[in-house]
């Protein structure tokens, strides 16, 4: 028997979609094809800037709200572990395919997600 996190992996993998010079396929289907045919998928870090700006603002709003005499406090807490992270930067991950397009001299570049990219590492 399948548990709830497999049935949204089938759920979002056997969506139909209409994909360009393939036709309408459903994802797993459109993975099978690409990855069989020479396509490659990988994944890419970048740091965040509109999460680091939030977050950067949230820590100059509430400076002098924290009570930093109690360093047990939750908003003390919570306050700098948000400084420690935005200290270290936040990183948001996109996850791409290389389709291969004969007759085109480069590849076709699309965003996959994170989904489809597990199950293409699984193939």
């Amino acid at each position: 028997m399948k548990n709830i996190q497999q049935h949204r992996i089938d759920a979002i993998l056997n969506k139909k979609y209409n994909y360009p010079t393939y036709g309408e396929l459903t994802r797993k289907e459109f993975i099978h094809i690409v990855k069989w045919n020479g396509g490659a998928c990988y994944e890419q870090s970048y740091a965040d800037r509109d999460k680091e700006e939030k977050e950067r603002q949230w820590v100059s709003k509430n400076a002098f709200y924290i009570p930093f005499g109690n360093p047990c406090h939750p908003q003390t807490i919570d306050y700098n572990e948000r400084k420690a992270a935005l200290k270290e930067g936040y990183k948001k991950i996109v996850y791409s395919a290389q389709i291969p397009m004969p007759g085109m001299g480069k590849p076709l570049i699309i965003s996959i997600t994170k989904t489809e990219y597990e199950y293409w590492q699984s193939l």
